[in-house]
């Protein structure tokens, strides 16, 4: 092949592949953005938010607002925390593109951007709505961004639900659909030191009913069949933390849970005297309880000088005299915010306070 011919191949190669990258700049849409607001209408109308809907895989949390205050619906309007949905709507106003992604769904997955209904998904969507029911924003949030140089977010990526192509934006917004990311999930810790007595009656009759003379001393069982003995001293010990650092899974409103013949009322005192009433129950491998407050002035003045003393000092009180008053606060003030709801508990909670005698003792040999 002479070099004219080598000139002419190669000039009509060029011009191939010229037409080839002329095609290809025509069908691949840029990827750079202009920095533009994800969702200018949520900026214009943060304050006029009024529900949001959060979706995972495994998780629903709906939140919705009354005045000034956000509730969580599809938990019979349990109490929000509204600094955290507060923040939530600012994250999202604040979502600026920076990038345009792919558009392969069978990529999505690489990104966390795939819809949360299918399988193994591990974004969340989040739909924001005002009274009216008009969209505010709609986005499936994925993965975050990490910056190579510093190891920090800077982005996070995302694909509203309509669109076919991921984006990369500038900002965080994290959110979780589990409804315990949206309430305190802390209700309830009464230390171990006051606890004085526990009755858990069943269903059928069964009564168990432990019992210390002191804070710093261990359980015994009243009542025990002349048949049975103590399996373990220190596993009674266990009824001291019956109250202590109690959370929640998940809320209901009391007036709407059943609380069926297999309901377990179990009675916790204080040597202080704080009385704890506890209805509990168990569905579906899910374990519910109620609990209500009061306070017992004459189990107070009535309990051993030395156990209050030692209790005072656990506390650490700045004096006996100021001990009856600040417990009849107590118990009035979580009776107030706790008595009118069904919290999920975790099972261990839940197995302290519907124990039986065959959890603590053993039939005795002859």
């Amino acid at each position: 092949m002479n070099r004219n011919n080598l000139i002419a191949l190669a000039a009509i190669t060029l011009t191939v592949v010229i037409a080839a990258a002329v095609v290809v700049s025509k069908d691949r849409a840029p990827t750079s953005m202009s920095h533009e607001l994800l969702f200018p209408a949520l900026v214009d109308n943060v304050n006029n938010a009024a529900t949001i809907n959060l979706t995972s895989n495994r998780h629903k949390t709906i939140l919705e607002r009354d005045g000034e205050t956000w509730y969580i619906a599809n938990s019979d309007d349990y109490p929000a925390l509204f600094d955290k949905v507060r923040s939530l709507l600012i994250n999202l106003s604040g979502l600026r593109t920076l990038e345009r992604k792919t558009g392969n769904p069978e990529l999505y997955h690489h990104l966390n951007v795939r819809d949360p209904s299918q399988p193994d998904s591990n974004s969340v969507r989040v739909q924001v709505t005002d009274a009216d029911g008009k969209t505010l924003a709609d986005v499936i949030l994925g993965k975050a961004h990490m910056s190579k140089a510093s190891n920090m977010q800077t982005g996070v990526y995302v694909r509203k639900p309509d669109a076919e192509h991921a984006l990369l934006v500038e900002g965080r917004a994290p959110a979780s659909a589990e409804k315990t990311e949206w309430f305190n999930p802390d209700i309830l810790d009464i230390a171990s030191e006051r606890i004085s007595e526990v009755v858990i009656r069943h269903p059928d009759g069964e009564t168990l009913h432990a019992v210390r003379n002191s804070p710093g001393g261990g359980f015994g069982l009243r009542n025990l069949p002349a048949d049975r003995s103590i399996q373990s001293r220190t596993a009674l010990n266990r009824f001291g933390s019956v109250l202590q650092r109690i959370s929640a899974r998940d809320i209901r409103a009391l007036e709407s849970f059943d609380f069926a013949g297999d309901t377990i009322e179990t009675t916790v005192r204080t040597f202080d005297g704080l009385v704890v009433k506890v209805r509990s129950r168990s569905i579906e491998d899910r374990h519910y309880a109620n609990f209500r407050f009061s306070y017992d002035a004459n189990a107070a003045e009535a309990s051993d000088d030395d156990a209050l003393d030692q209790l005072v000092q656990a506390e650490g009180e700045a004096s006996l005299a100021e001990q009856p008053l600040s417990v009849e606060a107590e118990a009035r003030d979580l009776d107030q915010r706790l008595s009118g709801w069904v919290y999920q508990i975790p099972s261990f909670k839940y197995d302290v306070l519907t124990a039986v005698l065959d959890d603590y003792t053993r039939v005795t040999d002859d």
